[in-house]
């Protein structure tokens, strides 16, 4: 019912996920990162280094020669870390069968056919692959049959010991899986703004004491603990809120207020604010 849906409105401006065009439409997440991630120029050498695969993929697809070559370069990747560090690359998982939630974000960044990839198949059209579902998924499934060296495991989506979709999601709970088990120092390897803010907000909800890093694929390594001394804890939980608000990948969103809006409002710390993003028990 539209008329019960509209008594909830909260925006004087209309929630939009389609722009005019018929488009799915992407906000900038990234200024997120640049205005909240505290550098860290010196950090720690890392105890145990969890990787986005999809951000990895995202950057090395194009130009990667055939499947094999792409498992020889995350190799490389990662062979500038120490060998007794624990490296564990982790994919997002794909049911083919069920609706996903970001089905629509796959809409958006465009589809293409489905295509038969094997060991030596030559990876010329990154989109060909990175858009569509069925390829990613036999990609990720042929990634992970190579062996790697220097302490690198490929986990598998069907292997892996959490079963949401995201990585995003998984990658946390390996960071606190690793926390729990005495690490000192759990670096993320991913540019994703979603896995900064879920860490953020993990790492003060859980009261995290390990050091927690998160590197972009430029070298940049951000110290998130430093990041919610910067932030606050109160303002940290109200993060996670403010950005889904402002547009996640599942979720419509004000037209024309994003993040640097969002960021203002988060700084000036509109009153009652407080009382209601970030707490699980607040009233409608």
């Amino acid at each position: 019912n539209t008329n019960t849906v509209f008594q909830y409105e909260l925006s004087p401006v209309p929630p939009s996920l389609i722009d005019e065009y018929g488009c799915l439409r992407k906000g900038n997440k990234a200024v997120l990162v640049k205005s909240l991630g505290a550098s860290s120029l010196n950090p720690p050498v890392p105890d145990v280094i969890l990787v986005d695969a999809g951000q990895l993929l995202y950057h090395v697809v194009a130009g990667a020669g055939t499947t094999q070559d792409l498992v020889i370069s995350f190799d490389t990747r990662l062979a500038r870390y120490p060998e007794n560090s624990e490296k564990v690359v982790l994919f997002d998982r794909y049911d083919l069968d069920a609706p996903s939630t970001k089905d629509h974000e796959r809409t958006r960044r465009g589809t293409s056919k489905e295509i038969r990839l094997t060991p030596q198949n030559l990876l010329s059209c990154p989109e060909a692959v990175l858009h569509n579902a069925k390829n990613k998924n036999q990609l990720n499934n042929l990634i992970c049959s190579y062996p790697l060296p220097n302490n690198v495991q490929l986990v598998n989506a069907t292997e892996c010991d959490v079963t949401h979709a995201e990585a995003d999601v998984t990658i946390c709970s390996y960071m606190l899986k690793a926390v729990a088990n005495g690490a000192n120092t759990i670096r993320i390897l991913s540019d994703d703004t979603d896995i900064f803010v879920l860490l953020v907000d993990w790492a003060v909800r859980m009261t995290v004491r390990a050091r927690i890093q998160m590197e972009t694929w430029n070298g940049v390594v951000l110290d998130i603990n430093q990041t919610v001394d910067q932030l606050s804890p109160r303002k940290c939980q109200q993060l996670l809120d403010i950005h889904a608000l402002t547009d996640c990948d599942t979720l419509s969103y004000p037209f024309g207020k994003g993040k640097q809006s969002a960021l203002k409002l988060l700084e000036t710390y509109m009153p009652g604010l407080g009382g209601v993003l970030g707490q699980p028990g607040a009233s409608q």
